[in-house]
């Protein structure tokens, strides 16, 4: 009896605990209640692994994903997803160094701890491929920037096929964020930031850089599009000596849902352009350590490793020109009021970046030679001494030191973002509303002289706001009414932020005057 009694008590002891963790900000479950599915393929596409044989052909190859879910029990239906994008330099594991696959630790312990939290994570795998051993730098520099272009589109197929599964994997749809380390930080700043093939050939921060004898380095009909939806095929008469005339480069995966989501997160990449970055960008949130061998910090010549050495490749701009271009337009205003409970590194990162700049996060290791202290991975592995040259003390409990850090800012940000339910984190009263429970309409939008929002009769607003994206307040008006019309009022062309007020909280939505 009184063994039951006890186990009653660590029963009821145990749920408080759990009760007691808030979803998508604590861990709510324990490492050993995750689920993995391995290698569940999400896509099949033409690799150039074995592109620079005398054949320099294409061959098809399967892309995967291992699967991070909450265990079955879990209630909810439809959670947020993370894409969580390996290292690797665009080569083989163990061909330059320890990392480069969806089962490197630090995806695994980054993946584990999200589905933890209540997500879907999803660490995966891209194509890979290009030549190093050029001696031509604009070679060398084209069959790189082929590899980047490959991953970004394998990188919107992956999320294809989690919308047209989502309800296999329980996924909300319009709830995805995608996280890349390294080279993944690139394919993932670029799926966030190119959105029209047109800004390959305008590049502003290096003009024609993506030029290779007269053309671009990538082109629609031979490469496939940016989204990876159409089929890439070199022309019978090509005379291309990186690739084989009537060679098939790109195959259409996963037609049907858009490529869009809504929060990018990188480790150490860097923007093939700052260019790039504008008002279409979403929220990011970049970690970069300042004196990053490879990456450039801020803007610089990217350097990649090979088998031969680092080589510099091409000028990019790193996180500390993304994330204060970002704030610039206003697109991380959405991370500023959070409580100091959910912002504690806040004052190290402002002496690190001389200033607040939402989104940047510069990390410090103990040697000037280590870029990535999140990383780590097996003292057994093959190439380990390749990155022991670099972090000398590496080892599971220093990098998830970094990982902790990591993730306490991400969490948060997350919940804004991507607008999940975790109430308390912006300072004030005001709890922000989810839009699948609360109605919101603007009409037009966008809008030549005045938006009308309705919501619904039992649930009136109560006033607007309306900010610029530099964050400026540029209209208020208090009322209570489920129908209100709103005047332009002058306003210049360009996207605004409506932050609407109901009884229960605030819900914003993006509005658009144009002339």
């Amino acid at each position: 009896m009184k063994k039951s009694l006890l186990l009653l008590f660590v029963c009821f002891l145990f749920g408080t605990m759990v009760e007691a963790q808030t979803r998508y900000l604590d861990p709510i479950y324990t490492a050993a209640q995750v689920r993995r599915a391995d290698s569940v393929r999400y896509a099949v596409n033409k690799s150039m692994l074995a592109f620079y044989t005398p054949l320099k052909a294409s061959f098809p190859q399967a892309l995967h994903a291992d699967i991070y879910q909450p265990p079955v029990a879990d209630v909810e239906t439809k959670r947020p997803l993370v894409i969580y994008l390996h290292t690797g330099n665009f080569l083989p594991i163990n061909a330059v160094g320890p990392s480069g696959s969806l089962r490197d630790s630090t995806a695994i312990e980054i993946c584990t701890r999200f589905a933890r939290m209540g997500y879907v994570a999803a660490s995966a795998d891209y194509r890979l491929g290009w030549n190093p051993f050029l001696s031509i730098e604009e070679a060398k520099r084209l069959t790189l920037i082929n590899a980047s272009y490959r991953g970004i589109q394998d990188l919107r197929s992956c999320i294809r096929f989690f919308k047209l599964n989502a309800a296999t994997y329980g996924i909300d749809t319009n709830k995805i964020m995608v996280f890349g380390q390294g080279t993944g930080g690139y394919i993932s700043l670029g799926a966030a930031t190119l959105d029209n093939f047109s800004k390959i050939p305008n590049t502003e921060f290096g003009p024609n850089k993506f030029f290779y004898g007269g053309t671009t380095m990538v082109n629609e009909s031979i490469n496939g599009n940016i989204f990876g939806t159409s089929l890439g095929v070199v022309p019978v008469a090509s005379t291309d000596t990186f690739t084989r005339a009537g060679d098939t480069l790109c195959l259409p995966n996963n037609p049907g849902p858009t490529s869009n989501f809504q929060m990018q997160v990188n480790l150490g990449g860097a923007a093939g352009d700052l260019s790039w970055v504008d008002a279409n960008s979403f929220p990011m949130v970049s970690f970069h350590v300042p004196y990053d061998l490879f990456a450039p910090y801020s803007d610089g010549v990217l350097r990649v490793g090979s088998p031969t050495g680092p080589q510099p490749v091409i000028r990019v701009q790193g996180a500390d020109s993304v994330i204060r271009k970002m704030n610039r337009l206003g697109r991380n205003n959405i991370f500023r009021g959070l409580t100091a409970a959910y912002d504690p590194y806040k004052a190290t990162f402002d002496a690190r970046t001389g200033g607040h700049v939402t989104g940047l996060y510069a990390m410090l290791s103990k040697l000037t030679t280590d870029s990535s202290p999140w990383d780590f991975w097996s003292l057994s592995n093959p190439r380990s001494a390749d990155g022991l040259a670099t972090a000398p003390d590496m080892t599971p409990a220093r990098a998830r030191i970094y990982i902790d850090t990591i993730m306490q800012v991400v969490a948060p940000r997350a919940c804004l973002a991507l607008n999940l339910p975790c109430k308390g984190l912006v300072t004030g009263t005001e709890d922000l509303l989810q839009s699948s429970t609360t109605k919101l309409f603007a009409s037009p939008n966008p809008a030549k002289t005045a938006i009308t929002f309705e919501s619904e009769v039992v649930n009136p607003m109560q006033g607007i706001q309306l900010f610029d994206m530099a964050g400026r307040q540029v209209f208020q008006a208090k009322f209570n009414s489920h129908n209100y019309t709103m005047p332009r009022n002058g306003l210049p062309s360009g996207m605004y932020v409506a932050k609407v007020k109901f009884e229960g909280g605030i819900l914003t939505k993006k509005v658009v005057f144009e002339d």
